[in-house]
């Protein structure tokens, strides 16, 4: 079985016939939408989350099942919120200058197990731009340095919803993009 995240909110899963077997599904049953698919399909995906630490909400996710000339098949799981590792800690952070996001990943880019994806919200006349800043433990400094360039704006999971809907992603990776781009 190969796991890639293809996006923040997307996993790509492919596998070959013995795996599917292994996990009693079949790309037919997916596409079906029976009681039986939905409970093989839920507890092939509690496993997934288990094996791999990944928080994969079940509420509002689409799954798309292709089969593989193999008797395997390759299954996208689209979340509408992001999937993120078990125990990760999220800060939000805002801004108006793409440059000063810029110097903020370069700030942020020498930590350890930090990451950061960059969302643009241009609804109104002047853009804003949303720094979501993940990392494995919850290091004060992180919050100290980037209060030198934007604002933050909170660490709660209603900031990763509504940034997902009323905001466009446009880096995923924003620490190692963004410090070479400046």
């Amino acid at each position: 079985m190969n796991i890639d995240m293809l996006a923040a909110n997307t996993v790509k899963i492919t596998m070959d016939s013995e795996e599917m077997s292994a996990y009693n599904i079949s790309c037919d049953d997916i596409s079906k939408n029976t009681r039986e698919s939905k409970l093989a399909l839920s507890r092939f995906i509690s496993e997934i989350k288990e094996e791999n630490k990944l928080v994969l909400p079940f509420d509002r996710m689409l799954i798309e099942a292709f089969p593989r000339k193999n008797g395997g098949c390759v299954l996208y799981l689209s979340c509408l919120k992001r999937a993120v590792k078990n125990g990760e800690k999220q800060f939000f952070f805002r801004s108006e200058s793409l440059s000063d996001i810029a110097r903020l990943c370069r700030a942020l880019s020498g930590f350890e197990g930090v990451r950061a994806s960059l969302y643009l919200n241009a609804c109104n006349e002047e853009c804003a731009y949303r720094l979501a800043v993940a990392c494995d433990s919850d290091n004060p400094r992180i919050k100290q340095i980037a209060s030198e360039f934007a604002v933050f704006e909170g660490s709660s999971d209603i900031l990763l919803p509504d940034t997902e809907e009323y905001y466009s992603l446009i880096c995923p990776d924003a620490l190692h993009f963004l410090p070479k781009v400046f």
